[in-house]
């Protein structure tokens, strides 16, 4: 993001000059504060790795608020400027819009706390010439001084031109004498292997290339190239049921386990336990899809997906992580409650269903936020009058605390 050429914000209002001069000369700030907290977390050593994942993405949080003057949630070892009476700047930031793209690129960095505390980079040129640099010794050759691109070609050229004799011709242009013996005798066998090379190529005898065959298929006499082993599986029934049901028996938990699993996997995708135990279960992102699965259709494509998917993402999604911290803020500023994180949560009966909302408030109410990019820069009011593919949850079928259900569930 160019700070300096931000003249409006994402929702469409005019950013001072003054704003965009504050935003230039903090840009660097806001680095060092992150790298500063970064450094701090990899020095402990007498707290968990959990705590200090958790520790750290509070403070990554926390950053553009002391950065521009709010240290009212400041750690004593981060800040050292709470009593010098800065000016405060997020209301006006706020009132203009550049907080929410301050928070938006704040959520991605938070979203990757666990690779920023382990220095780990997704750069695949920056890992590549890292690599390279240690096999060759040091940097690579610059290809943009002015003149190695023209001398490149250059060389070719003569190459092409003179074959093997070039060696010679270099040789005399720059020491302005003969080569020795040895490069002689080189250049006259590489010239002869260069004149035999091109004699068979002048004189080859034409050869008759079969065709490659075209196969119609596999051979059904053979089985199918990627069986339905769930509606054909290759157990007999009865065995199949003891497997089944020993496998449902090893997921159950008692509910001291239950709470301590959601406890342990409360940072969810940056967690190995959630990635682990989620597997293993039907969660609430994958039940719609099996519920509508019919009886014909093939569960290999869903099971493959659920366990071992390679999906990494979209703009949808990005736009939606990006925006998830924003969203929470606003969700408690408006209830007035404090949502707090939450990690998979596992029926007590059904231990195969499992949820991870976005946040819990107390001990009975969650929170699953939705960012449609869709829906951006536009009100609720406006998106449900405009387009009919966002769904809108109406306020009254709640009030009951009850949910009419389009299909009720026998």
């Amino acid at each position: 993001m160019s700070f300096q050429k931000k003249k409006k914000s994402s929702k469409g209002e005019n950013v001072p000059g003054c704003m965009r001069s504050l935003l230039v000369s903090c840009t660097c700030r806001l680095r060092a504060a992150i790298i500063k907290a970064i450094k701090y977390r990899k020095q402990q050593n007498n707290i968990s790795y959990e705590d200090s994942i958790k520790m750290l993405k509070k403070v990554i949080v926390n950053s553009p608020n002391h950065i521009f003057g709010d240290h009212e949630n400041c750690s004593n070892y981060f800040c050292k400027r709470k009593n010098l009476g800065e000016e405060k700047h997020v209301i006006d930031m706020k009132r203009v819009g550049l907080w929410d793209d301050i928070g938006s690129i704040r959520s991605i960095l938070t979203y990757h706390t666990e690779s920023l505390i382990f220095n780990l980079n997704n750069n695949a040129a920056e890992n590549y010439n890292s690599i390279l640099a240690k096999f060759v010794g040091g940097k690579r050759v610059n290809l943009c001084l002015r003149g190695s691109y023209e001398l490149r070609c250059n060389a070719a050229v003569t190459a092409y031109n003179a074959g093997a004799n070039r060696l010679s011709l270099f040789h005399k242009q720059v020491v302005k004498k003969n080569p020795g013996v040895f490069t002689k005798r080189y250049i006259k066998r590489s010239q002869q292997l260069w004149d035999s090379r091109r004699r068979r190529q002048l004189f080859a005898t034409p050869v008759q290339r079969l065709k490659s065959k075209k196969l119609a298929g596999p051979n059904e006499n053979y089985g199918a190239v990627e069986p339905d082993f769930v509606s054909h599986p290759d157990l007999l029934t009865s065995e199949l049921n003891n497997r089944t049901n020993l496998y449902l028996n090893s997921l159950k938990l008692t509910k001291e386990d239950i709470i301590s699993l959601e406890k342990i996997t409360k940072r969810q995708h940056e967690c190995e336990d959630w990635h682990r135990e989620r597997k293993k279960r039907l969660t609430a992102s994958v039940f719609d899809k099996i519920c509508k699965l019919r009886k014909t259709t093939s569960r290999t494509k869903t099971i493959e997906t659920i366990l071992y998917g390679k999906f990494q993402g979209n703009l949808s999604t990005k736009y939606g992580v990006e925006h998830e911290d924003v969203a929470k803020e606003q969700l408690t500023n408006i209830l007035s409650v404090s949502i707090e994180p939450s990690g998979l949560m596992i029926d007590i009966e059904k231990f195969y269903l499992a949820a991870s909302p976005d946040g819990l408030i107390g001990d009975d109410g969650l929170v699953e936020i939705k960012c449609p990019s869709s829906a951006k820069n536009v009100s609720p009011k406006e998106q449900k009058k405009n387009s009919p593919y966002v769904a809108f949850w109406p306020y009254e079928r709640m009030c009951a605390d009850t949910i009419k259900l389009r299909y009720p569930i026998a």
